[in-house]
């Protein structure tokens, strides 16, 4: 018993689970279950659950190319949107339902297509076992939308007036929600066009366009119809197009000219007319030439031969027209002339005369003339001058390129009877340099100017490329100097110059300057000495020129005699001093040369140095003084042993050392005049380095015998010194030493 338990208990079991695998079970229908393409449509899906649970969420999925706007929130509410507004994969829209057993619901959204035919919508729904199973629902896309026009067009738009050989394109824009088969084109009730005939529609992206060419004149009609490829067909509204009659262009020609025009008696003229339809041509209202058969873009040619009748004529011409051009009339009024001449004078090259513009007539014309040029700078009508069968009138023209024209006038017409052209150049005008002499000697005034005859022209002076007033007064040192005159261009007179050169001479001066003069020249005691003083010539003309000295006894120099020198020239003098006894010293002297208007002197000293026995004297004494100073020395040293103040001593010491070298510097250089000068300072040094040394105290210095002894003779040879050096008794004034020796007791 127990064991058929176990297997019902199992059966059971198994069933349930079954059942609950099985998934949701539900049956779907689409109302509208047919659309029409490309319009939106509200579309309800209803969902009826047949199953034993209840159904949580639907899920609906669109084909491709269907598109679908926001679901409607029905009695079930959508938790998300994969709607595609212009889709290109299919859009799912997600509701979240509670649809219970036996219950049915719907779900709603917008959707068009753009497809036909019948298409699937899947519906797929979970219950609350989390099983899902999904069913299509059927739909069919209809198309009973009829192709839809626009944005009607034609170039040149209507009305146009008629041109012979224009195209003309017509246009209209096409629609279609599915696709455009065919779109065709009637015209005026006849003639149909498609993308198939010549001229053919041509399609651009919606845009259909034919174009047709050379329309006469009229009213045209035309309307479109277009097909889809489901058989739906529209037609356009009937278009007016009008094409008006274009104003007809009547052209006529006198000799190839155009308008009101002149021609004279001596010879045929030809009249040419263009136009369109018959042309008649009559002369004074009488018609002279026509051309019946033309329709179109007629021609017609007349001779008209004046024979000897001179005066106003009227020509009229009649273009009859046709379907597209109008008709029109037009006059013109030649006036024959006899034969004529015309003449002017005008300069190639600008005067201050006029130019004369002259009109010869061989017989009276009938007319006034007139003269019309653009000198001023825009064109002038001048009345001409008549006087029989002459015309004339003088006019000033200034330099330039002009255009000139005459014409004649009769009455209310006026004709161009000829023109021409005329190049005056620009004149080159008349420079004067004007001046007294191009030669001067410097110290004259000059008085150079520039000027003109032409009054137009203004000059202008420059000396060495330098503006100066015109007329130059002035005092030139001497030199060259370039003066220009020149002008620049004007209206009628291009730029000129004229140049010349004034030359101003140095005045003439007698001048000299001392190049080389000696400031110190030595002599040795009864010895001579040779010296060069070199004299340039400053001046402007040769002059003897001589050397001599004042202040030095003549009797002690020479100097060779005066030379002649030209200017910019030096000369050299050779000077020989001979001193025989005089005095050793120093003498002032004064170089003198002398030219032919003057003197130009130098100043400078003959030092007479010591003769060879002094320099001996100087030695000797030198060496005393050296002698003199190593005994200070020794007894400063040891009064410095002993305890002694020394410093005062010492000083004078060192004051005297420095001058014992200062004479030995002037001996090693040669300067025994300088050495014996120092000699009696070094005396006064040697007096007070002894006065310090006789206020040192004991112990007593021995005295040293022999040392006053050396001093003693010192003291001898340098009185014996200076006297050699004071000057001799032989010499004679104006000869004085600069500085002279003292005595010393």
């Amino acid at each position: 018993m127990s064991t058929h338990r176990f297997l019902l208990l199992f059966m059971f079991s198994f069933l349930a689970l079954g059942t609950a695998t099985l998934g949701a079970t539900f049956t779907t229908s689409a109302t509208p279950s047919t659309i029409n393409a490309t319009t939106s449509t509200l579309v309800n899906i209803t969902v009826s659950n047949t199953d034993a649970l209840n159904i949580s969420k639907v899920v609906i999925t669109l084909p491709q190319y269907f598109t679908c706007t926001s679901p409607l929130a029905t009695n079930a509410s959508w938790s998300s949107s994969g709607c595609n507004s212009a889709p290109t994969s299919n859009s799912t829209i997600t509701w979240v339902a509670n649809v219970t057993p036996g219950q049915a619901n719907y779900f709603s959204f917008y959707t068009s297509a753009s497809v036909i035919g019948a298409w699937n919508i899947n519906v797929t729904a979970n219950d609350t076992a989390g099983t899902l199973t999904s069913n299509n629902v059927a739909i069919t896309v209809n198309d009973v939308t009829a192709p839809q026009y626009s944005s009607n067009t034609t170039s040149p738009a209507t009305p146009t007036a008629y041109v012979n050989g224009r195209s003309y394109t017509f246009s209209t824009y096409w629609s279609d929600g599915i696709n455009i088969s065919s779109v065709i084109f009637y015209w005026n009730g006849a003639t149909n066009y498609t993308a198939n005939t010549a001229p053919a529609i041509t399609n651009s992206s919606g845009t259909y366009s034919i174009t047709l060419s050379n329309l006469a004149a009229g009213n045209y009609t035309y309307y479109w119809i277009a097909n889809d490829t489901t058989g739906n067909t529209n037609t356009s509204n009937t278009f007016v197009y009008n094409i008006t009659a274009a104003a007809n262009n009547i052209t006529q020609t006198f000799n190839g000219f155009k308008g009101n025009t002149v021609a004279t008696n001596a010879s045929s003229s030809t009249i040419i007319v263009n136009g369109n339809g018959t042309l008649t041509l009559y002369q004074n209202g009488t018609q002279v030439a026509s051309n019946a058969s033309c329709p179109a873009a007629c021609y017609l040619s007349y001779t008209f031969t004046p024979s000897t009748v001179t005066g106003l004529y009227n020509f009229t011409s009649t273009a009859a027209g046709n379907a597209n051009y109008t008709s029109i009339t037009a006059s013109f009024y030649p006036f024959i002339i006899p034969s004529y001449t015309m003449t002017n004078d005008a300069p190639s090259t600008y005067t201050t005369g006029g130019t004369a513009f002259t009109l010869n007539f061989t017989a009276s014309p009938g007319v006034t003339a007139k003269l019309e040029t653009d000198y001023s700078g825009t064109m002038t009508n001048y009345s001409m001058t008549q006087s029989s069968n002459t015309f004339s009138y003088a006019i000033a023209l200034p330099a330039g390129n002009y255009g000139w024209k005459v014409y004649l006038s009769q009455g209310t017409y006026t004709y161009n009877l000829t023109n021409g052209n005329i190049t005056i150049n620009k004149a080159v005008p008349t420079l004067n340099m004007n001046n007294t002499l191009w030669s001067i000697t410097y110290g004259v005034i000059t008085n150079v100017s520039c000027s003109s005859p032409q009054t137009q022209v203004t000059p202008h002076l420059y000396r060495n490329g330098v503006s100066v007033t015109n007329g130059d007064w002035q005092t030139l040192a001497a030199g060259s100097y370039i003066y220009l005159c020149n002008s620049t261009t004007t209206t009628n007179y291009s730029a000129a110059a004229v140049s010349n050169t004034l030359v101003v001479s140095a005045a003439t001066t007698y001048a000299m300057q001392m190049l080389q003069a000696p400031a110190i020249v030595n002599v040795l005691q009864n010895s001579s000495n040779t010296t060069i003083v070199v004299v340039k010539n400053i001046g402007t003309e040769a002059q003897a020129i001589s050397l001599s000295i004042s202040g030095i006894n003549a009797s002690i120099w020479s100097v060779n005699s005066s030379a002649t020198i030209t200017p910019n020239y030096n000369a050299s003098f050779l000077v020989a001093f001979s001193s025989l006894s005089t005095a050793s010293g120093e003498y002032a002297g004064t170089w003198v040369a002398t030219g032919k208007n003057g003197t130009v002197n130098s100043s400078f000293t003959l030092r007479v140095m010591p003769s060879t026995s002094t320099i001996s004297g100087i030695n000797a004494t030198f060496a005393a003084y050296q002698l003199q100073y190593n005994d200070f020395a020794t007894q400063i040293n040891q009064s410095k042993t002993q305890g002694l103040n020394t410093t005062l001593a010492e000083a004078k010491l060192s004051q005297l050392k420095s001058q014992i070298d200062s004479m030995k510097a002037y001996i090693e250089q040669g300067d025994y005049f300088n050495a014996a000068s120092t000699s009696t300072s070094i005396i006064s040094k040697i007096s007070e380095v002894k006065t310090e040394m006789d206020k040192l105290k004991p112990p007593l210095i021995p005295i040293n015998w022999p040392l006053y002894a050396i001093i003693g003779g010192i003291a001898i040879a340098v009185i014996f010194v200076i006297y050699l050096f004071l000057p001799s008794k032989h010499v004679q004034t104006p000869m004085q030493p600069v500085k002279e020796k003292e005595e010393n007791g």
